[in-house]
């Protein structure tokens, strides 16, 4: 079962830092996972794929935060 995840941040150097974790993780434990990668709120509401299983948000961005994306 492959696991959809979904990652939001404004720092771009911190996405970066959660692909490699995630990818560790899913190797040391035979898991398989789809990554997409977003650097606003904003973006993340108009581009998410539905089929997203788990969401990590940043809670403090420019624009609409964490928080307000969780909400909506």
């Amino acid at each position: 079962m492959v696991i959809k995840i979904g990652v939001c941040d404004d720092d771009v150097a911190f996405c970066g830092r959660m692909e490699a974790a995630l990818t560790q993780y899913a190797r040391e434990h035979g898991h398989e996972f789809y990554l997409s990668v977003f650097h606003s709120g904003e973006e993340l509401l108009r581009e998410m794929d539905e089929q997203t299983q788990v969401l990590f948000l940043d809670i403090a961005m420019n624009g609409l935060t964490g928080m307000e994306v969780a909400r909506k």
